[in-house]
């Protein structure tokens, strides 16, 4: 089945990439609220500005909020049509522009904001006297008559610098707030961050050896919209049938915590190029950039989505799908893995046939789990769980034992509790921390080896998933997801280096930077000595977390170097 069919399905997993159209749907308006109200937000905004108020033209429609998936397969480049029914489409109401230091990444649309917006003097001005006004109301003190006793005076400058820091920040999250987009008025308006970029709807299911046997029924992933990156080597077409020119038919790319895909946008070209690899893939793993944030609140095995054994399905199935859809096709590939990713990664390598040729890259892993005795290269059925692993496990039990309608009622009633006292501050917490001038930059410096060397494309790169709507929720689910251990694997990610180190035909790389912040050299040192001989380590001088957006040229020859051996 050619990759240009509307759907390929493959017969072992059941898993599939469907593709339509972008055709299918209207342009729609990027703030994703109703017309109404966003007029009436821009018509504060202009008297706040002291400007006047331009309505918008009529082709900003409102979103069709009934399409559970948006039906666009690949906004910049060719699509792939599998739909007849086609409805009008307006044109996009901005089109977007690479940047100059770095061609392959958008700019952002002008009309987006990422971040909180200053509130004029003007409407401060307007907000204290407020305040003020209603500190005295309170306090039932006269303007005029304060600072006869004290602490009357200190209750009410209390007051209204309380009334005036809660009405600031109410009126920055009504009319100044980050923007927030959903990815069907992404894709209605053309409007994704890279020229590589792509969508489908991923059908997956995770392969029965990455979980434990109590989540084995728990392994089907409803349908998931996915953004990936997709890199073709000289534009060559994925028909050509002269594949043996090509050292890897395909590269995969894993991103860690916090990233996306379009962290590893400066160094896939180069990769693709050097190593000679036919193709190059790097998806967004859920919960992070453009792909769908499934709901996971009062759901039997709602988190399964956001675990590093989905994403990993997820990888696998764009992999063999995006090569025709035959698996038996692919003879080599390289799976690169970053940070958290690394886990995926190993799982991807785990559950590609055997006779596949593999050499996995692991970028500062931070891999968790216990360094055990593996010197003989077995594991016993019964090895002993940790403690966390026995709590959890006794919960599982006492909760399994109950009848099915309880368990349902009580999962409900507290993912409602949990919605509502935790989840919405959270949320909130996490939307006013990313949402301040300068976040990304900031925290950027801090995992560079080299602060200087961090350019305004970096920080753009991860500024753009954060416009995604739903950015705080997906941060949020895959947190819980690690924290509630959801398929994991038996015996923790070290125990899963162990176990691909064991797959014939595969080699391990670990690269990590010597002035890594985040995961220590060192521990890159501690997984080298525990695998022995069997791996790899390439320590990159004066290079931080992200050694491959730091200094690429530096990393691409450094792995290629090794590969080549």
């Amino acid at each position: 089945m050619s990759a240009g069919s509307s759907c390929s399905r493959h017969a072992t997993n059941r898993s599939s990439v469907c593709n339509v159209n972008d055709n299918d749907h209207n342009s729609e308006y990027c703030e994703n609220n109703d017309h109404d109200w966003t007029l009436w937000r821009r018509f504060v905004g202009s008297i706040s500005r002291g400007g006047a108020f331009v309505q918008r033209p009529a082709s900003a429609s409102v979103p069709n909020k009934s399409a559970k998936h948006p039906k666009t397969t690949q906004v910049h480049g060719h699509s792939n049509s599998s739909s007849s029914d086609t409805t009008h489409r307006q044109e996009p109401t901005e089109k977007l522009h690479p940047l100059k230091d770095e061609p392959n990444l958008y700019n952002l649309p002008t009309s987006i904001r990422p971040e909180y917006q200053t509130v004029p003097i003007v409407v401060k001005m307007i907000l204290g006297f407020v305040s003020v006004l209603l500190s005295s109301i309170r306090s039932s003190t006269a303007l005029g008559s304060i600072g006869k006793a004290p602490l009357q005076k200190l209750g009410f400058v209390f007051k209204a610098c309380a009334y005036f820091i809660l009405s600031m920040a109410a009126v920055q999250d009504l009319f100044y707030a980050p923007s927030r987009i959903s990815m069907t008025a992404l894709l209605g308006n053309k409007w994704l961050p890279s020229r590589f970029s792509q969508y489908s709807v991923v059908h997956a299911s995770v392969p029965q050896q990455l979980v434990y046997k109590e989540d084995v029924g728990r392994l089907q992933i409803d349908p998931i919209g996915v953004h990936f990156l997709e890199y073709k080597n000289d534009d060559k077409s994925l028909d050509d049938v002269d594949d043996d020119k090509y050292t890897f038919d395909a590269i995969h790319f894993n991103h860690g915590f916090g990233a996306s895909s379009l962290s590893w946008l400066p160094a896939i070209p180069s990769l693709v190029q050097k190593l000679n690899g036919k193709l190059g893939l790097a998806h967004d793993a859920p919960g992070f950039g453009f792909t769908d944030r499934p709901v996971s609140s009062g759901k039997k095995g709602g988190l399964v989505p956001y675990s590093s054994a989905a994403n990993a399905a997820i990888g696998n199935v764009l992999l063999t799908n995006r090569w025709l859809g035959d698996e038996e096709k692919i003879k080599r590939v390289a799976l690169f893995g970053h940070s958290m990713g690394c886990s995926a990664t190993l799982k991807m390598a785990l559950t590609l046939p055997l006779e596949v040729e593999k050499v996995v890259v692991l970028v500062a892993p931070a891999l968790v789990g216990e360094f055990q005795d593996d010197k003989d290269g077995s594991k016993e059925e019964g090895d002993a769980l940790s403690p966390s692993q026995e709590v959890q496990t006794s919960v599982k039990q006492l909760v399994q034992s109950q009848p099915s309608r309880v368990r349902e009622l009580v999962a409900k009633f507290l993912a409602a509790i949990r919605t509502v006292v935790l989840d919405f501050g959270v949320m909130y917490v996490l939307r006013r921390l990313v949402g301040r001038p300068g976040f990304w930059k900031n925290g950027l410096r801090l995992a560079w080896g080299d602060p200087n060397r961090l350019t305004e494309s970096d920080v753009l790169r991860f500024q753009w998933p954060s416009i995604g709507k739903g950015w705080e929720s997906g941060l949020l689910s895959f947190t819980r997801s690690r924290i509630a251990s959801s398929c994991a694997y038996r015996g923790g990610e070290v125990q899963l280096l162990c176990d691909v180190l064991r797959l014939p035909n595969t080699r391990v790389i670990l690269v990590q930077g010597t002035k890594d912040p985040i995961v220590p050299v060192s521990m890159a040192e501690r997984i080298a000595d525990h695998c022995q001989n069997r791996i790899r380590l390439i320590k990159l001088d004066g290079q931080g977390h992200d050694p491959f957006e730091e200094s690429v040229d530096v990393f691409v020859q450094s792995v290629l170097s090794e590969i080549q051996k």
